[in-house]
């Protein structure tokens, strides 16, 4: 039978042992999904960017309304600039070109 003392040192053995295993289960777990599934840059993580960038990739939008509409969602300066982009837009446009 094994002794009171060498029992309790058997024990923290046992119990260091068990949490050294879930700390490098859980570093291995993470390093496994970070790699798998990578964090994206702030633009990207924009659900309202990735939709842009999805309809410019579309050609939906012109590139100066991609870059007004960019700006809004980075800046979160409202629908005043967009407006006011638009109207740059519209100033820039010859006359026959409106649609």
């Amino acid at each position: 039978m094994v002794s009171g003392g060498r029992q309790r040192d058997l024990g923290l053995l046992s119990m260091a042992a068990y949490l050294a295993f879930w700390a490098v289960a859980l570093v291995v777990a993470k390093r496994e999904l970070d790699a798998r599934w990578p964090k994206t840059h702030a633009g990207m993580t924009d659900p309202a960017m990735a939709v842009l960038r999805e309809r410019f990739a579309r050609g939906e939008l012109d590139e100066v309304q991609f870059r007004a509409m960019a700006r809004v969602l980075r800046e979160g300066s409202g629908e005043r600039a967009l407006r006011e982009e638009r109207r740059k837009h519209v100033l820039r446009e010859e006359p026959g070109e409106r649609q």
